[in-house]
């Protein structure tokens, strides 16, 4: 698949989609056969992004749990203002956001219990990004 480097038709073909519950863990090493989600390191130690249910069973405490939203869009790394847009949307209605990129897709941590409204919403923005793509080419 072919990545966009347009914000308006990235953010036309968006079609955001929950891909299950995550939580996010401080500690000093993966424990062996747990598969994380991503890794960063930090002068303070790991940060794993694992699935909820595995943080259950690896005995990974979060008392915070979120969903990750990836668009499906395919994203060039070095596209202009996606990440920014739909950070930006998420913000206005006073909702956290933790971004994750990786080299097809963005990901976005929410809470859970947003998840559904967030994808509402990135539903609009892409509604509206058609019509800007569709007035684009009806006047080129």
């Amino acid at each position: 698949m072919e990545s966009l480097h347009s914000l308006d038709e990235t953010l036309a073909a968006l079609d955001a989609q929950v891909e299950g519950n995550y939580v996010f863990v401080s500690t000093d090493t993966v424990p062996p056969g747990l598969e994380p989600f991503a890794v960063i390191r930090e002068a303070e130690g790991l940060t794993l992004i694992v699935k909820a249910a595995d943080a259950l069973e690896y005995g990974l405490a979060s008392d915070k749990l979120f969903a990750r939203i990836t668009p499906c869009a395919v994203t060039d790394l070095g596209a202009v203002g996606l990440t920014a847009t739909i950070s930006q949307t998420i913000a206005s209605r006073g909702i956290a956001c933790n971004v994750v990129a990786g080299f097809h897709h963005d990901h976005f941590f929410v809470p859970a219990n947003k998840a559904q409204e967030v994808v509402g919403m990135l539903a609009s923005l892409s509604e509206q990004a058609r019509g800007w793509v569709e007035g684009k080419s009806a006047n080129a």
